[in-house]
C-alpha cells in the first residue's frame, strides 16, 4: 500500500507552533486516536522533521510518510502502540538506561 492510498482519521494543524510545544501537541494528538488509526500533522517549524519523526519511531508508533509541500511539513502517523508514553517520562527512562 502506498501512502497516497492512506486516509487519515484526523488532520491536525500545528503550523503556528514551534518545538518543544509542537512535539507536545503532536503527542497529545496521537493520544486522541485509537491504535491502528492514522493522523496527519501539518507543521511549519523547521525543526519538526528532526523532533517529530524520531520520537514517533522510538515511541512504538509508525511514521508512514513525511514530506514538505509549499513550506509546510506533512506527517502521516499511525498509532500502533496502546499507550503513548509522555515525552518527559520517555526522557527519564532514557536517562536511567544511560546512567546504569
Amino acid at each position: 500500500m502506498t501512502t497516497q492510498n492512506i486516509k487519515a482519521h484526523q488532520s491536525i494543524e500545528l503550523r503556528d507552533l514551534s518545538c518543544p510545544h509542537l512535539l507536545t501537541a503532536a503527542i497529545q494528538s496521537i493520544q486522541s486516536i485509537e491504535p491502528g488509526q492514522v493522523i496527519q500533522i501539518k507543521a511549519r517549524d523547521l525543526n519538526a522533521p528532526s523532533s517529530i519523526a524520531p520520537w514517533f519511531r522510538q515511541s512504538g508508533n509508525e511514521l508512514l510518510d513525511m514530506y514538505k509541500e509549499n513550506g509546510c511539513f506533512f506527517f502521516l502517523l499511525k498509532r500502533d502502540y496502546q499507550e503513548v508514553v509522555p515525552i518527559m517520562e520517555q526522557q527519564k527512562v532514557e536517562n536511567l538506561s544511560t546512567e546504569g
